[in-house]
């Protein structure tokens, strides 16, 4: 069972390009004043952006999937 407030692959925006995957980031972070993280899937070379502040549990490298980047929004 999975904890209702980590975030689910199907929960996150994927991207095939790294840069814009990293630049929403980002974006949302500051916008949302919320911690986003960058995902590839390793196995389609997707990257997904979603919220979060630590790897979710599903990320592994044996289940297909590595943790690239989580990004903070700036304190104000």
């Amino acid at each position: 069972m999975q904890n209702m407030t980590e975030t689910s692959w199907r929960d996150m925006t994927w991207y095939s390009h790294p840069k814009r995957a990293g630049g929403r980031a980002l974006e949302m972070s500051e916008k949302a004043a919320e911690s986003m993280m960058v995902i590839q899937d390793t196995r389609t070379g997707m990257f997904g952006v979603g919220v979060g502040r630590s790897e979710p549990s599903w990320c592994a490298e044996k289940k297909g999937f590595r943790l690239i980047a989580i990004i903070h929004p700036r304190e104000h």
